[in-house]
């Protein structure tokens, strides 16, 4: 009797495993028919782990990121985008996109949103102060067009007020269709919508020489590459969990006189009076491993001032 029952049990397991495979076949040839890829974005608020404004300029801003988590989800420092000063900006989507093949190797993608979802944060405290209905924003402003799935960008506009940038492009009938972008920009004080043709949105009347001098300052004052063998630092992989690494860029003309900083904490010096009572509460991090240190520096920078903010006293 136990002989038979054990037969059945084994039975029932190779009927279980041979309809799962089935299954699972039928789902594969059905999205290669589709000739879909679903889109699945992990991204949310919980990867920052803390945000907190400086006390020397406006633009003054660090966000520490959990890169434990970005590299389990299959995700990259980029995916939170900072407004220094003011805001961050968080995407999330959901759905899925279909290549549409066309005639000389060219091709279109056809998206299929579920959601898109732009979350805004105060730099201050971390709390939500808005989301963005992306999806929806398109619908009421561009008939016709598609977001096409990146990030927010911040820009600053002429009037001073953060802006968020989406690039948005027509919606494909097949494959062979030139492709139209635009670019969908809202200020994020007003609520207004602005469609420009091209990017990037610049506001700005000055900029120009100022914003050239510093940036040949930070990359080109010839003293980064002894800074980071002095300090035993390596250059920053924006997607894998590293120990003392450190990234240093400017922002441009979208936010002129900004440099950011991204160093891993347990790179960050032990002792220095200077950046730790610009950034009260950074210290706590300091020597944590597995988290990344955004730092947003105002008021053009040089490349000195800001190797003094991160040399060990």
């Amino acid at each position: 009797m136990k002989v038979k029952k054990k037969k059945i049990l084994i039975l029932i397991g190779i009927i279980i495993v041979i309809v799962l495979g089935i299954i699972s076949v039928s789902f594969y040839f059905y999205k290669r028919a589709q000739d879909f890829e679903i889109i699945e974005d992990p991204t949310d608020a919980s990867l920052v782990l803390w945000t907190g404004k400086g006390t020397e300029t406006a633009e003054d801003t660090c966000v520490i990121q959990d890169m434990y988590e970005i590299v389990k989800r299959n995700l990259n420092l980029a995916v939170i985008q900072v407004f220094p000063g003011k805001y961050l900006l968080i995407t999330e989507r959901e759905g899925k996109v279909k290549e549409l093949k066309g005639e000389d190797y060219k091709d279109r993608e056809k998206f299929y949103w579920d959601t898109a979802k732009t979350h805004v944060y105060d730099v201050a405290d971390g709390k939500e102060v808005k989301t963005i209905d992306v999806l929806k924003v398109v619908e009421e402003n561009l008939q016709g067009y598609q977001y096409d799935g990146g990030s927010a960008t911040p820009v600053l506009g002429k009037n001073g007020n953060a802006f968020a940038e989406w690039i948005v492009s027509d919606i494909p009938e097949n494959g062979n269709q030139e492709k139209k972008t635009k670019y969908m920009f809202m200020d994020l004080e007003t609520g207004k919508i602005y469609v420009e043709d091209e990017g990037p949105f610049t506001f700005l009347e000055d900029g120009g020489e100022k914003q050239e001098k510093f940036e040949d300052e930070i990359f080109y004052d010839g003293g980064w590459e002894d800074f980071m063998k002095e300090n035993n630092l390596t250059e920053l992989d924006h997607d894998k969990i590293m120990e003392r690494a450190i990234d240093v860029v400017f922002y441009g003309l979208d936010l002129p006189g900004v440099a950011r900083i991204r160093i891993t904490t347990d790179g960050l010096p032990k002792e220095n009076e200077k950046l730790y009572e610009r950034f009260p509460g950074l210290k706590e991090w300091q020597g944590k491993k597995g988290r990344v240190a955004c730092i947003y520096l105002g008021g053009y920078p040089t490349g000195e001032e800001i190797r003094e903010l991160l040399r060990e006293e």
